[in-house]
C-alpha cells in the first residue's frame, strides 16, 4: 500500500532490478515519485518540469484533446516508440534517441 500518490490510469511502473516503484500522480506538485517496494516508503520525488506544472510530467503537442493514456517501449526492436491515446485516436511517436527529440 502506498500512501500519497493519486494514481489515475497506467501511472505505475515496478522496476524488479532495483525493487522500486515509480508513481505518477494526478496533481500539480510531486507528480512523479519513487518508492521502495519492500517498505512502501518514499525514496524521492522527481523534480518538477521547469517549463510549468504538468499532471503527468511530459508533453505531447498538437493532439486533438488531452492524452488519456501512454505507453513507452523501453527496449527491443520498438525501443523508444510511444503510443498515446487522445480523443478517439491512437498516436505513435518515435523518439530519435541519438538526437533526443521526437520527429
Amino acid at each position: 500500500m502506498l500512501y500519497g500518490p493519486h494514481v489515475c490510469g497506467e501511472a505505475l511502473h515496478i522496476d524488479p532490478s532495483s525493487n522500486q516503484i515509480l508513481s505518477g500522480s494526478w496533481r500539480k506538485y510531486n507528480t512523479l515519485e519513487v518508492w521502495d517496494y519492500s517498505s512502501g516508503e518514499k525514496v524521492t520525488s522527481v523534480p518538477s518540469d521547469p517549463r510549468g506544472d504538468s499532471m503527468v510530467k511530459s508533453r505531447l503537442f498538437d493532439l486533438p484533446s488531452a492524452v488519456f493514456s501512454a505507453s513507452i517501449c523501453p527496449s527491443g526492436t520498438c525501443a523508444g516508440l510511444i503510443a498515446a491515446t487522445s480523443g478517439d485516436q491512437v498516436f505513435l511517436v518515435s523518439i530519435d534517441r541519438a538526437n533526443k527529440k521526437a520527429p
